[in-house]
């Protein structure tokens, strides 16, 4: 039989230095306690995430045993519940108004039936919830309303509209050779999986997180590259086949990537879009639609500067802090599934 613990620790710098060398004792503001086994191929990761969710002033959800042992270490989050689809009669999808992914509530669920009503009631009210997943296969744990302080406070607003900035002379078209440049340029950023270290972006963790790695895509492109970036935008249902994930899938609500334009042989200049979470090379908007769309997705090209699904902007140090969580999902899968590209996905 599992228990389970969701709560802020109050243990700080557990990975300072070196790997402990002994059992951890977690204590949690509940006044419960977990241990943290010694020798599980897991530790190192579920340390780095509890030092994460504890610097941000986030709980976390950890599993244990009868005997108060560790066997699974999750991150909540919080978001405003955007839609839930109980249509079939598989899991019940869930949209949330930031996140990318596609979140699922399986019905043979013991408690189903609360965590749905939970969610309805949180919908209707239009009240934030605690969520807590399985990732990056996104099943749903546990929710609950969002109660007491979470997270860090915001960073400073820094407004991006173009009147703040100088002209930086920024190139508005480039070559087809420069495209695929600027892409190898992008993809060599890549986190390597199992060791992920600032600054790269984690491209072969596609479940979630687009946003903040087109953000700073856009951001090496406009300030290290020199080139004008704009962004792409689908939503819908969507299914991308991967061989980044576990599961060779990923459901998204939205996906987004950077785009630069491109001269053509003839006619006008077309953006391409530039998303090695996908992608090989750059693709043409349809093109990269295609690649995900179940029937009803929808295109959207825009300038850089819109961030989140529903607008709002962010500097380079907010997506640099958005990115760490990410890191921290691609290093935690590759400690359980091994390192992507999974051979049993390739077509």
């Amino acid at each position: 039989m599992t228990h389970y613990i969701l709560s802020k620790t109050t243990n700080r710098n557990l990975l300072a230095g070196q790997l402990p060398d002994h059992p951890v004792t977690l204590h949690f503001e509940n006044n419960k306690t977990a241990i943290l086994p010694q020798a599980h191929p897991m530790l190192q990761s579920w340390l780095k995430r509890i030092d994460f969710l504890q610097e941000h002033n986030r709980p976390v959800y950890i599993n244990t045993d009868a005997h108060g042992i560790v066997g699974e270490v999750l991150m909540p989050t919080a978001d405003s519940v955007d839609s839930i689809d109980e249509s079939g009669s598989g899991a019940v999808a869930v949209a949330f108004r930031m996140d990318a992914a596609f979140y699922f509530l399986e019905r043979d669920k013991a408690d189903f039936a609360v965590l749905l009503a939970v969610l309805k009631d949180a919908k209707a009210k239009g009240v934030q919830v605690l969520v807590t997943a399985t990732k990056p296969d996104y099943r749903i744990v546990a929710v609950e309303v969002l109660a007491g302080t979470y997270g860090k406070p915001a960073l400073p607003h820094v407004p991006l509209s173009p009147s703040k900035f100088p002209k930086l002379n920024l190139e508005e078209t480039v070559t087809p050779e420069k495209a695929q440049m600027l892409f190898d340029i992008l993809k060599k950023t890549n986190c390597r999986p199992c060791h992920s270290v600032s600054p790269c972006i984690p491209f072969q963790y596609p479940g979630s997180g687009c946003w903040v790695r087109a953000h700073l895509m856009c951001f090496m492109l406009k300030g290290d590259l020199h080139v004008l970036p704009g962004k792409a935008w689908c939503y819908g249902t969507l299914n991308a086949h991967t061989v980044n994930d576990p599961n060779c899938k990923v459901s998204w609500v939205f996906h987004v990537a950077a785009t630069v334009n491109v001269l053509q042989p003839k006619g006008r200049p077309k953006p391409m879009v530039l998303d090695p979470s996908m992608c090989e090379k750059p693709v043409t908007p349809e093109e990269w639609k295609a690649m995900m769309d179940t029937g009803n997705a929808e295109l959207r090209l825009t300038d850089w500067h819109q961030y989140g699904r529903y607008g709002g902007e962010a500097d380079l140090a907010t997506a640099q802090s958005d990115i760490v969580e990410f890191r921290l999902l691609l290093d935690g899968m590759c400690a359980k599934d091994g390192p992507p590209p999974y051979a049993k996905c390739k077509l």
